[in-house]
């Protein structure tokens, strides 16, 4: 088994991501490397409101946040997806 402090994803060329209609699941096309070699494709999932999430953090990010500045959006977005699975309050 490979040490993951090694391992990383990177979009995979010529892919696109997708949206189920019906689910609104996002798929990111990913390529796995252990070090610079590839060791294979995989999909980053995430449900809607996951998605949403990311893209806000990668927002801050970009604008030179830092992820803790979506901490409180995550605190949401777990209330939000607690709900949503029938866990209530």
């Amino acid at each position: 088994m490979h040490d993951l402090d090694q391992c990383h994803a990177s979009l995979r060329k010529g892919a696109t991501a997708t949206r189920d209609g019906h689910t609104g699941e996002i798929r990111v096309p990913l390529a796995l490397f252990f070090l610079d070699r590839q060791q294979g494709p995989l999909e980053l999932v995430l449900s809607s409101v996951e998605a949403a999430e990311f893209h806000v953090l990668i927002g801050k990010l970009l604008a030179g946040g830092t992820a803790a500045d979506g901490s409180l959006l995550s605190a949401r977005v777990a209330d939000a997806n607690r709900r949503s699975s029938g866990g209530g309050l």
